[in-house]
């Protein structure tokens, strides 16, 4: 509940609608106004905040290591796709 807490506020509305009340994406998008891809993209973003708090042992603010995370993975530039999507390759796969 911490974690899902501090997604941003329109990512944080999305998460909740699609994965803890179990709406659609197209009932989600109705409910907000908002396209359906763009809930689809506030899931995955929310998705990705939730990984990177809990890939640090689910210590909210503490980083793993005193390595700071890179500002040139492709999912945190705006407007940019995944690497392994924009190489064509299905998600997951190398790139």
């Amino acid at each position: 509940a911490d974690a899902i807490a501090q997604l941003p506020e329109k990512c944080r509305q999305v998460f909740i609608m699609r994965k803890v009340q179990g709406l659609s994406q197209r009932e989600t998008a109705q409910a907000l106004g908002l396209s359906e891809s763009t809930v689809e993209k506030h899931v995955g973003r929310g998705i990705r905040h939730l990984i990177n708090i809990f890939g640090r042992g689910g210590k909210i603010g503490v980083a793993a290591s005193n390595v700071e995370p890179s500002d040139t993975e492709p999912y945190d530039r705006p407007g940019k796709q995944c690497g392994d999507r924009a190489a064509g390759g299905p998600v997951g796969s190398p790139a």
